[in-house]
């Protein structure tokens, strides 16, 4: 069984979402990295430097879309196999799974709802 702590990449840029999800992974022995201020840049910067397992990210974001960004990271030969769980208060399953998000929360979502997917994708990534 592999005990490597997972990295787990929160972007919001809602600083309260952030450290509640923060606080929640943290307590779920993850490792995480908050990104409170996105745009596209830092966001590809600290992703290339951190290696994420896991990436939360929503799509409304104050300087980027996370529509657009996961575009981005899934033509990025270095970023492109990090799995991504999209979030919005509006319904975006549809274009998030289309621009290759493994999964899509609509907000307000129960904290299990997410624990469950991380649990499946970082399992995922262990068979890899």
């Amino acid at each position: 069984m592999n005990t490597e702590q997972k990295i787990i990449t929160v972007i919001d840029d809602n600083p309260d979402m952030t450290l509640l999800l923060t606080t929640l992974l943290e307590m779920e022995k993850f490792k995480v990295i908050p990104l409170s201020n996105p745009s596209k840049e830092n966001i590809t910067n600290s992703l290339q430097n951190q290696k994420p397992h896991v990436i939360v990210m929503d799509i409304h974001l104050r300087e980027s879309n996370g529509l657009e960004i996961m575009s981005y990271l899934k033509e990025d030969p270095n970023l492109k196999e990090i799995k991504v769980i999209l979030t919005s208060g509006e319904n975006f399953d549809s274009e998030a799974l289309a621009v290759g998000a493994d999964y899509f929360l609509l907000k307000p979502y129960m904290p299990n709802n997410l624990l469950k997917l991380l649990s499946k994708l970082t399992n995922e990534k262990e068979g890899v």
